[in-house]
């Protein structure tokens, strides 16, 4: 991520989105599709070895307010200049528990995330759906503060987006792979063949013949 300052007279129109949904309900995931190609160059996901070496700390960033009141009260306002910190991982024992006891039928119970949590840095409010990252890898998406009235009091959740099924999803949806015969096979870049003999399945002009994607 890098700063830069923020247009709010020009922005873009999305028409398009995907949300992750399963058998609990949504969850704080979502894909926006620009309407017209950019040079920027995406982030990559994570592969599954840098997942489960996950690092320790990771960099946040956002438009949220920057400054605290006294006592690290919140205070409402934003700013013009994206907003880069890192901040490191922690244990999300603490915050769950404090959600089950709040309000056991909390949407963010049945999702997957992890945690981050400084003394001097902390999200506000607006900084939701920024991305997590380190090493040029996205980690997670920033979903909610751990207290909404002091900051660096009680940890941050992020999106896990190293879970399986997150990630997978992400993954199809952006035509990073593609679903045959019920297995997900990666995409082409310029083409692809897939058939189905018994219990075979082959794809073309990606990893080789015959050779598949584990299910995500």
């Amino acid at each position: 991520m890098h700063p830069g300052q923020l247009n709010l007279t020009n922005g873009i129109p999305i028409t398009e989105y995907k949300i992750y949904n399963d058998s609990n309900g949504k969850h704080d995931l979502m894909l926006l599709k620009l309407p017209n190609p950019t040079n920027i160059r995406p982030i990559k996901l994570p592969s599954d070895a840098e997942c489960r070496n996950r690092p320790q700390t990771v960099q946040i960033a956002g438009y949220a307010a920057k400054t605290t009141g006294p006592n690290n009260e919140r205070v409402r306002g934003g700013s013009t200049t994206l907003q880069c910190a890192d901040i490191p991982v922690v244990n999300c024992s603490r915050l769950r528990s404090c959600l089950q006891n709040r309000n056991p039928q909390s949407w963010k119970l049945y999702q997957h995330w992890f945690c981050g949590q400084s003394s001097t840095t902390d999200t506000s409010k607006g900084d939701s759906g920024g991305g997590v990252v380190h090493g040029c890898r996205i980690y997670g998406v920033h979903s909610f503060t751990g207290n909404h009235t002091h900051a660096c009091v009680e940890a941050a959740g992020f999106i896990d987006v190293c879970n399986s099924g997150y990630k997978g999803w992400i993954k199809r949806i952006a035509h990073l792979v593609l679903l045959c015969c019920g297995h997900e096979v990666c995409r082409a870049e310029a083409r692809y063949n897939c058939t189905h003999t018994g219990k075979t399945y082959r794809t073309f002009g990606c990893n080789g013949p015959g050779m598949v994607l584990p299910s995500l």
